[in-house]
């Protein structure tokens, strides 16, 4: 495939993800699409916004649909592809398109919310009893 190559990107999801249904071969397939901004650039003045979607089909897509929504941080890795198109003011945009995509998360639904996990109660450390070694059987002693 020209101009395509193998990406991994991180970061998180801008909008809530998008779902559709395809035909293939005479059966749906569903499929997640979702949109990752990414930053770069050395200065406040000259950094540039590249916007990544990634597709992700069949079985794999129905945990996106279903749990994730805009904030969740993900991983996203496939192969890339180069989009360019024509905004409706005539201006030139680009973005990365990751096919076949596999995602990782890492964030639950409660921290894309804002809400924070209880903490855990809080209690003594209990030392494990002490175990003589004499006391132990030996696995590999014949009998």
């Amino acid at each position: 495939m020209a101009g395509s190559f193998y990406a991994v990107v991180a970061g998180k999801l801008s909008k809530d993800p998008e779902s559709r249904h395809v035909a293939v071969q005479g059966e749906q397939k569903l499929v997640a699409k979702i949109t990752i901004p990414t930053e770069w650039g050395w200065t406040e003045e000259n950094k540039v916004t590249t916007w990544v979607t990634a597709e992700v089909w069949g079985k794999a897509a129905e945990p996106i649909i279903t749990y994730m929504s805009k904030g969740f941080m993900v991983s996203v890795a496939g192969i890339a592809v180069l989009r360019t198109w024509t905004n409706k003011d005539g201006s030139a945009g680009s973005g990365i398109e990751i096919r076949d995509a596999k995602v990782s998360w890492h964030t639950t639904k409660a921290e894309s919310e804002g809400i924070k996990r209880d903490e855990p109660a809080t209690r003594p450390a209990q030392r494990p009893a002490a175990v003589e070694v004499e006391d132990l059987e030996d696995p590999f002693k014949d009998d």
